[in-house]
């Protein structure tokens, strides 16, 4: 398990919310890879990275508490998985939404994902968006770099 390094954002009470990285175990060692955001020993966040070809990751599952929504607790989750990519070696990282919800398409585009079109899952079409992890998107303001490219890169 691996702490985030970011700048922490804050509850209401000075707590620090910290972004913990768990490896899945088993068959699924390295492949698929889940992070925790935390308060208090409180669970406030989670996402999910599903490496399932050599260059790609996936990511699914973000979610928030609504009252921690807008204080850069997605970013910070979104940030961490997309770093471990990078450092596994992949391009690109997609995620897959199964709803529109306006306020998770402005995080994605802020953060420097773009639409690459609707996926159709069985009978239901959902928004596919996607980052280029060798580009240089703009990081969150409660990140230190962590979306920057590595050094010499």
């Amino acid at each position: 398990m691996a702490e985030d390094e970011g700048q922490p954002s804050r509850g209401g009470d000075g707590a620090r919310v910290t972004i913990r990285a768990i490896d899945a175990s088993g068959a699924e060692q390295g492949r698929i890879q889940h992070w925790l955001a935390e308060i208090s020993g409180r669970r406030i966040g989670s996402v999910t990275m599903v490496c399932d070809q050599p260059d790609v990751a996936r990511l699914r599952h973000l979610r928030l508490c609504a009252e921690w929504r807008g204080r850069g607790v997605a970013s910070r989750l979104v940030e961490a998985a997309a770093q471990r990519a990078r450092e596994q070696g992949c391009l690109k990282l997609i995620l897959d939404t199964r709803t529109v919800v306006r306020r998770a398409t402005e995080l994605l585009t802020y953060l420097g994902f773009q639409y690459a079109g609707d996926k159709r899952t069985g009978n239901k079409t959902a928004p596919q968006y996607y980052i280029d992890l060798y580009s240089r998107p703009r990081p969150h303001p409660s990140v230190r770099g962590i979306f920057s490219p590595t050094p010499g890169s």
